[in-house]
C-alpha cells in the first residue's frame, strides 16, 4: 500500500516533524523469533537541495521493521499494534536512502521516531510551527508570547526554552538541538499527551 501525506492531510504537504504518531496493526502466524516477515513501513520525503539519494524520485528514506521494535510482544495469530508510542510494540526507525553514508536496513539499537526526527541532520528544517506544537504535545505550557518569541515551561524542568521562528518560518537549529536535548535528558520521547494525566 502507498500513501501520500498530501491525500492523508487534506491536500497539503507535511513536514515528519508535523506528524506526532503512526500506527498499524499486522496479524501473522508466528511470532517475529520465528518468522520476521510482515509489514513494514518505508517513508519517503519529497528531494531537497542537499540530499545524498542516488535516486531522483526522493530524497530520504526512513524505515521501521516491527521485529526491531522495542519491548516487542507479538503472540502469532492476533492482531499486534505496531506504533511509535506506546509501552510495547514501539517502531524503532532507520536511514536506508540509497547513497547515505551508513545507511542500513535496521537494528535493535535504531532510535524511535521522536529522536530520529528531531535528530542532529535535519536541525535546519524543522518547521517553528511544528515545533510549537511538539513542545506542547510533551507537556510544555506557553508562558510568554511576546514579538516573535515564545517561551516555554514544564512542570518538574528547571529549563525554560525561548524559540524564534527564522525569516522562512523554520525553527532556529540551535534551538531545536535544545528542544532535543531535554527530549533525552528527560526521557520524554515516548511520552503521550494522556501520560500525564494518569
Amino acid at each position: 500500500m502507498y500513501f501520500t501525506l498530501e491525500a492523508l492531510f487534506g491536500g497539503r504537504e507535511v513536514t515528519l516533524g508535523e506528524v506526532a504518531s503512526m500506527t498499524y496493526w499486522t496479524k501473522t502466524g508466528a511470532t517475529h523469533v520465528l518468522d520476521t516477515r510482515d509489514w513494514y513501513l518505508a517513508i519517503y520525503t519529497k528531494p531537497y537541495v542537499g540530499d545524498v539519494s542516488s535516486a531522483t524520485w526522493y530524497g530520504d528514506r526512513i524505515g521501521a521493521e516491527p521485529y526491531f521494535s522495542e519491548n516487542i510482544a507479538d503472540p502469532a495469530n492476533t492482531w499486534n499494534e505496531w506504533s511509535t508510542v506506546g509501552a510495547t510494540n514501539r517502531l524503532r526507525f532507520f536511514e536506508s536512502t540509497s547513497g547515505a553514508l551508513g545507511a542500513t536496513f535496521g537494528s535493535y539499537t535504531d532510535p524511535n521516531y521522536a529522536t530520529l526526527v528531531l535528530r542532529g541532520a535535519s536541525d535546519g528544517n524543522i518547521g517553528f510551527d511544528a515545533l510549537c506544537e511538539l513542545l506542547g504535545r510533551l507537556g510544555f505550557t506557553e508562558r510568554q508570547r511576546g514579538g516573535s518569541h515564545r517561551i516555554f515551561s514544564r512542570d518538574g524542568m528547571a529549563e525554560i526554552l525561548n524559540v524564534q521562528p527564522l525569516a522562512g518560518g523554520h525553527a532556529k537549529a540551535y534551538q531545536v538541538k535544545q528542544v532535543r536535548q531535554l527530549i533525552l535528558k528527560y526521557d520524554l520521547a515516548g511520552e503521550t499527551p494522556d501520560d500525564d494525566a494518569s
